[in-house]
């Protein structure tokens, strides 16, 4: 299974989703989903996504917090 394929669907065999709570400085705070991937093909290695929910004030932080850092 591709990796487009996996990721856009409800919810990806083998994730393990929790959430995750940040405070940024330059935005404030951030609630992420941290979902946790294990990587089949190389035992030990994990992918871990931090993806904030569509349209919400996370998600909003995060791309200025992306403007930002292309300015530094």
């Amino acid at each position: 299974m591709d990796f487009r394929r996996l990721w856009a669907g409800p919810e990806p065999r083998g994730a393990t989703p929790y959430g995750s709570h940040f405070f940024q400085p330059d935005v404030g705070e951030l609630h992420l989903r941290t979902e946790v991937f294990p990587i089949v093909s190389s035992p030990g290695q994990q992918l871990i996504a931090q993806p904030a929910a569509l349209g919400s004030r996370s998600a909003e932080a995060l791309a200025l917090l992306s403007t930002l850092a292309v300015r530094s």
